[in-house]
C-alpha cells in the first residue's frame, strides 16, 4: 500500500449519502422528518438533491441519523441497485432489502476515505466479453492460469482475490437473504461484499460466483435474453471445481463420497452435488435422490459439523485502518471522524478484528 497526499475537494453535502443513512437506520421519509421536526417533502426534496439544506438542518438530520456532519460532505458515489443482477431473484421486503444495501453502500462511502491517503496495487484479473465467441468454463479455466494457480482445490480465495487487487468486504446483513454482491469502483476498483454470517463452504462459492460477476458482467450491457446469475454459478463451479479434475469423483457420487469431496474442495456437499447434475454425471432421478436423503438427514439446513473449517477472512480493510493508524498517526476516534463516523459504531465495525489480532500476536488489544 502506498501512501498519498489528501485532496481537499470534498462538496458541501451530498444529498444522496442522506438516503443512504436513513435506509441503513431502517427509517422511512416520514420517521425522519418526524425526528428533524420538518416535513416530509422537505427531507424528499433535500435527498432529490432539489432542495439544499440549511447547516442547522443537515445538523438536525445528522443527529437523528447518528453521523457526524462530516459524513454528508463526502463526495463518494452510491451505488444504483436497481439494474442489479442479484435483484432479480431475491425476494425480500422492501424495507430490509434498502437497509441491506444501504449496507453496502456505507461500507464502500468508507473504503472511498480510507483511499483518499493510501493508494492500493492495480487490480489484476481478466475480463472476458461472451458476445465475441467462448464459454463460461473457458473463461473461468483461463483466468485459474492467468494467476497461476495450481491443479486441485483453491487453497484461500480470498487471499488470491486481494492479492490481485480485488478488495474484498465482509458485512453483517443483520438476518437479510443477500449473499453478496460485486462492483467497480468510480476509481476503477473491484470490490465484491459478502455477508460474513454465511458458512465457510457458502463463503468460498459466492466470492467465486462474485469473481464471475466481475469477469463477465459488471460493467458491460448485457442483453436480457442471457442469465446472468446461471453464468456466474457456472464459472465459480469451474473455477473451484474444473471438470477435468472433479468428473471422475462425481460419477458415482453418493452421501458418503460427498462428505471426502467436501473435505478437499472445501465446498459443500449441495454444491458438489450440484455440479455434477451440471456436468451431466448424475441422471435428474440420483439427483433428486441425493437431495431427499440431504433433506432426511438434515443437511440441507446444516451440513455435518465434522466437515466444518475454518472461514477464510478478508484483510485490506484491516490494512487500510492500520495504515491510518499505524503510520498516517490517527488516533482512533480521529480516523472515526475522518470517516463521519460515531466512535462506538466505527469501533464495533473496524477496530474489533485489530484488537483480536493484535491480543493473539502478543500485544495489548
Amino acid at each position: 500500500m502506498k501512501i498519498i497526499k489528501l485532496k481537499q475537494d470534498l462538496p458541501e453535502f451530498n444529498h444522496k449519502l442522506i438516503a443512504v443513512a436513513r435506509e441503513q437506520r431502517g427509517l422511512g421519509q416520514k420517521e425522519l422528518a418526524e425526528k428533524v421536526e420538518i416535513d416530509q417533502g422537505n427531507i424528499s426534496r433535500i435527498e432529490s438533491g432539489k432542495q439544499i439544506p440549511m447547516k442547522d438542518t443537515m445538523e438536525k438530520i445528522a443527529k437523528a441519523l447518528n453521523y457526524n456532519l462530516e459524513f454528508f460532505k463526502q463526495k463518494s458515489q452510491v451505488i444504483d441497485f436497481e439494474s442489479s443482477f442479484y435483484r432479480r431473484r431475491l425476494k425480500i421486503p422492501k424495507k430490509d432489502l434498502l437497509k441491506a444495501e444501504a449496507n453496502i453502500n456505507i461500507s464502500k462511502v468508507n473504503l472511498d476515505a480510507l483511499l483518499r491517503m493510501v493508494e492500493l496495487p492495480e487490480p489484476d484479473y481478466l475480463k472476458f466479453d461472451l458476445s465475441e465467441g467462448g464459454t463460461v468454463p473457458d473463461c473461468a479455466i483461463k483466468l485459474r492460469e492467468y494467476w497461476k494457480l495450481p491443479q486441485g482445490y483453491v487453497a484461500n480465495l480470498t487471499q488470491i482475490l486481494e492479492k490481485n487487487g480485488i478488495v474484498v468486504i465482509s458485512i453483517d446483513f443483520e438476518g437479510v437473504n443477500i449473499d453478496g454482491h460485486a462492483i467497480v469502483t468510480e476509481d476503477n476498483i473491484p470490490v465484491i461484499f459478502i455477508n460474513r454470517n454465511i458458512p465457510a463452504d457458502r463463503y468460498r462459492l459466492t466470492l467465486a460466483h462474485e469473481l464471475g460477476h466481475l469477469a463477465l458482467h459488471v460493467g458491460k450491457e448485457i442483453s436480457e435474453e442471457r442469465d446472468v446469475e446461471k453464468e456466474a454459478f457456472l464459472f465459480a463451479g469451474e473455477f473451484m471445481m474444473p471438470e477435468k479434475e472433479i468428473k471422475p469423483d462425481l460419477s458415482d457420487v453418493s452421501l458418503e463420497s460427498l462428505k471426502e469431496l467436501k473435505k478437499y474442495w472445501k465446498i459443500s456437499m449441495g454444491a458438489l452435488i450440484k455440479r455434477a447434475s451440471d456436468l451431466k454425471v448424475i441422471s435428474d432421478n440420483q439427483y433428486k435422490y441425493l437431495w431427499q436423503q440431504m433433506v432426511k438427514l438434515g443437511y440441507k439446513k446444516r451440513e455435518p459439523e465434522e466437515l466444518d473449517f475454518d472461514k477464510e477472512e478478508p484483510s485490506i480493510i484491516r490494512q487500510l485502518v492500520d495504515a491510518h493508524i499505524d503510520e498516517l498517526e490517527f488516533k482512533e476516534k480521529e480516523l472515526a471522524e475522518f470517516l463521519g463516523m460515531k466512535h462506538e459504531e466505527f469501533s464495533l465495525k473496524y477496530l474489533a478484528d485489530r484488537a483480536k489480532l493484535k491480543k493473539s500476536r502478543g500485544g495489548k488489544a
